[in-house]
C-alpha cells in the first residue's frame, strides 16, 4: 500500500479521505531519504544481478536501486552480512 499512496493511486475499497489520511502519514513532505522508483533500469540491473551473484529477484531489485541512488551501503538482515555485491556493501545491522 505505502507504494501506491506514495504514486497517488489508490487501493481498491479505500476513501478519498482515508487516502489523504494515509499519505500525509506515509510521504511527509520533507521525506529524508531519496526514493528509487522502479524503472526498465532497475529491473534490467536486477536480472543481471541475480544472474551474476545468485540473489533472489527482489532483493537483486533493492541492490540495483541502492547501486542507481549511488548508495556504498545496504542494510539488511536477510543477505549475506560483508558480502560486496557491485559497488554496495551488505550490512546485517544486527550483527
Amino acid at each position: 500500500m505505502t507504494q501506491a499512496v506514495y504514486q497517488g493511486e489508490s487501493p481498491k475499497g479505500l476513501s478519498s479521505a482515508c487516502m489523504q489520511r494515509a499519505r500525509r502519514v506515509a510521504v511527509p513532505h520533507d521525506i529524508r531519504f531519496r526514493v528509487q522508483e522502479t524503472s526498465v533500469s532497475i529491473m534490467t540491473g536486477a536480472l543481471e544481478i541475480k544472474a551474476k551473484y545468485g540473489l533472489s529477484y527482489w532483493d537483486a531489485a533493492i541492490v540495483a536501486a541502492a547501486r542507481a541512488l549511488g548508495c556504498r551501503e545496504l542494510y539488511s538482515e536477510d543477505m549475506t552480512h560483508g558480502r560486496e555485491i557491485d559497488g554496495v556493501m551488505i550490512i546485517d545491522p544486527f550483527r
